[in-house]
């Protein structure tokens, strides 16, 4: 996952369906995650709603990095829709600051 073509580290992502619990995953310090389905049969897959929501900086950091914002269409107001189908499934989100809201 980028953010202005940058790695987006440390953001959570969510997969939202109108029904169930979301599937979560955190990204890491080159934008990278991985969502483990463990519901049994085919339960996971489907289309889902992603809503990506930026970490807050620690306040105990001595040098804080700068905090970045997401347009609202990346995550209340989302408009990303991915499909996970079976087997192994990469999706990748090219994100950007700027907003066309």
């Amino acid at each position: 996952m980028r953010l202005d073509g940058e790695p987006l580290a440390k953001a959570t992502v969510s997969f939202h369906r109108p029904e169930g619990s979301p599937l979560t995953a955190s990204t890491d310090a080159t934008g990278s995650y991985t969502l483990e389905l463990t519901t049994e049969g085919n339960a996971a897959l489907g289309k889902y709603a992603v809503r990506i929501r930026l970490s807050k900086p620690s306040l105990s950091e001595s040098n804080p990095p700068e905090i970045k914002r997401l347009p609202a269409r990346y995550n209340d107001n989302t408009e990303l829709v991915v499909d996970i189908l079976d087997g192994q499934n990469t999706i990748d989100f090219d994100l950007s600051s700027i907003s066309s809201e």
